[in-house]
């Protein structure tokens, strides 16, 4: 036998906060104890229950409070509480509990995403801690392409401080400005300050670098160190031959493919500058393409 219920719907009540609580006595009967059915004359008689027409009977007796020690709290003050009509739900941005300015600041703070518009007042500020290393740097002309130089520093390097070598193409205003930068970056440390009391599984990762007379050398700036070579036309694509990183292939707005080699510019970072001329013709160029690209890439077998 399947017994339903129907559950009448919650209607939102002002909460009530308990003071002294009393027990209310059930009314009693004549003969003092608790009143049960009423056997008074003409009184109904009591019928044998059956599965049509049970009763519900509370086991637990109700409890009550007096007036003067009940506070009335309104549900829709939050109050800190969930499911209230001003309580903390997931989609809220909760504020800062230091207060002041940068707890401000902090709640109205949200990341980015593709395809978010700007408001007029708002600005895009990277956030620190999602970055092990930060460096920035401003070239003369915007870049589109650029490629990482492989070294013989060692692959897989996680000791600081950092050095790379790398060649970016220009996109400059006139075809006669353009040009292939290659460039030397070093001394890169570590830029990411763990903040006071925060623990981490990772920290004797990140301290790898002090130990054995190592270190992040946090306090020496970083070095640029560069070398240009003339190049007709904006760069629409730049990349290093993966078996000799010292030819560099081009793929410039005019169509022409041009192959360079960049050993002596690579040579004149170890010697401080000197060492020489630099050798700024293309080995090679194609002008086969009608039109420019912007797709090329070397062949990886040997």
């Amino acid at each position: 036998t399947h017994v339903v219920t129907a559950t009448p719907p919650q209607i939102p009540l002002p909460l009530r906060r308990m003071g002294k609580k009393s027990k209310a006595k059930r009314k009693s009967g004549p003969s003092g104890g608790a009143s049960g059915p009423s056997s008074a004359p003409g009184a109904r008689p009591q019928e044998e229950e059956t599965l049509d027409n049970l009763r519900f009977e509370d086991p637990f007796e109700d409890e009550f409070a007096d007036d003067d020690d009940m506070e009335i709290v309104d549900a829709s003050a939050g109050d800190g509480l969930t499911g209230g009509g001003g309580g903390r739900d997931a989609g809220t941005t909760v504020s800062n509990e230091t207060g002041g300015d940068d707890g401000a600041a902090a709640s109205q703070r949200k990341a980015w995403m593709p395809g978010t518009e700007l408001n007029s007042d708002e600005v895009l500020e990277y956030d620190q801690s999602a970055y092990t290393m930060y460096h920035a740097m401003k070239p003369e002309w915007p870049c589109l392409s650029f490629d990482i130089l492989p070294d013989t520093l060692g692959t897989n390097r996680t000791r600081f401080p950092h050095t790379m070598t790398a060649v970016a193409g220009t996109q400059a205003d006139e075809a006669k400005k353009n040009k292939l930068t290659v460039m030397r970056l070093g001394d890169m440390g570590r830029t990411y300050k763990k903040p006071s009391g925060e623990d981490s599984d990772d920290e004797d990762a990140m301290s790898d670098s002090d130990s054995d007379g190592g270190g992040d050398n946090t306090d020496d700036d970083p070095t640029l160190d560069h070398r240009d070579i003339p190049h007709y036309g904006g760069v629409n694509r730049v990349r290093c031959m993966p078996q000799r990183p010292s030819v560099v292939a081009s793929h410039g707005a005019t169509g022409h493919v041009h192959l360079w080699d960049v050993s002596s510019h690579l040579a004149s970072f170890e010697k401080g500058g000197g060492g020489g001329a630099l050798n700024n013709r293309a080995l090679q160029s194609h002008g086969g393409h009608k039109d420019e690209g912007y797709a090329m890439d070397w062949s990886r077998k040997e």
